[in-house]
């Protein structure tokens, strides 16, 4: 029995070419892919250190903000003038001392934007703020844990129509028996200083939260983020957070000054989201490049082609 065998045939030339072009199309785009893969990467890294760059530039200057904060508390509440304002009895001398600490506490509340009040009330009965809420300040007194305190937070407490974070200094004498005369509270508004602190420029806006450091108190920032921190139970100056649907890179930073915790949270998603177009369009311009060589191929290769067949 006589086997034939059997010539090989070459491929049509039109059929290789179009191999050929199939094969440089996944070539470019695996390259693509990858390149793609670790741009994000990159891009991602590079954002996230540039938001934990801006969280601690933030802390930094909230810190130092809260501790000329607890300067002027100290200047005001060792101020001569005003210890004798509240010591005082005579009802002239009184109104004249009233008269010079108005001008003062005014100076002192200049130094500083945010500041909206300053309060004393004093021991004797005699007492005066900046915007004549005096009252409002009382309740606080009553919750004071003794006489003898440090400069400390009191929370939250609306003044002029306005919610401030109220700090407490108590005032005593300057004297070897340092008998207490009174306390001064200090209105800042919280709020405007952490709105006005983040740049309006900024690509990736924060959710900023300020917490007492033991975790039962909450001044600025969202509540259900707070929660989720607490729930978390979280004990590292960086993490991952998740809330909802969204997930959130969270960086913390400590104010030593009044025992507080100061967190910054970015959504992931923002930069995601911009990360993702940033990709599309690079896969939109290789596409359109791939089919541009494409057509130029088989414009320049038909003619070839046809004339090879023949």
């Amino acid at each position: 029995m006589i086997q034939k065998i059997r010539q090989y045939r070459p491929k049509p030339l039109k059929k290789r070419m179009f191999e050929l072009l199939a094969i440089l199309t996944v070539s470019i785009l695996s390259v693509s892919i990858y390149t793609a893969w670790d741009y994000r990467k990159l891009q991602i890294s590079v954002i996230e250190e540039n938001n934990r760059l801006y969280a601690t530039q933030l802390a930094k200057s909230t810190r130092q903000t809260y501790e000329i904060y607890k300067n002027i508390c100290y200047s005001v509440a060792f101020n001569q003038s005003l210890q004798e304002f509240i010591t005082e009895t005579d009802s002239v001398r009184k109104y004249e001392l009233y008269q010079e600490q108005q001008i003062y506490l005014s100076s002192m509340a200049n130094l500083d934007s945010y500041i909206v009040d300053i309060a004393i009330l004093g021991d004797t009965g005699n007492s005066i703020s900046l915007t004549g809420a005096v009252q409002s300040y009382q309740v606080l007194a009553k919750q004071l844990p003794s006489r003898r305190f440090s400069f400390c937070s009191m929370g939250l407490l609306r003044v002029n129509g306005i919610d401030c974070h109220i700090l407490a200094m108590p005032v005593h004498v300057l004297s070897s028996d340092s008998s207490y005369l009174g306390v001064l509270f200090l209105a800042i508004d919280i709020s405007r200083y952490f709105e006005n602190g983040i740049p309006q420029d900024t690509r990736y806006r924060p959710s900023i939260l300020l917490a007492s450091a033991s975790g039962h108190e909450l001044i600025y920032g969202s509540e259900s983020l707070y929660q989720e921190i607490r729930k978390a139970g979280i004990n590292a100056d960086s993490f991952s957070l998740e809330e909802g649907n969204k997930t959130y890179a969270v960086n913390c930073y400590s104010l030593p000054s009044i025992d507080f915790s100061l967190y910054t949270l970015v959504d992931k998603s923002q930069y995601f989201t911009e990360i993702i177009q940033l990709v599309g369009r690079h896969f939109l311009w290789v596409g359109l490049t791939l089919l541009l060589v494409a057509v130029l191929l088989l414009s320049f290769l038909r003619p070839l082609i046809s004339s090879l067949n023949r």
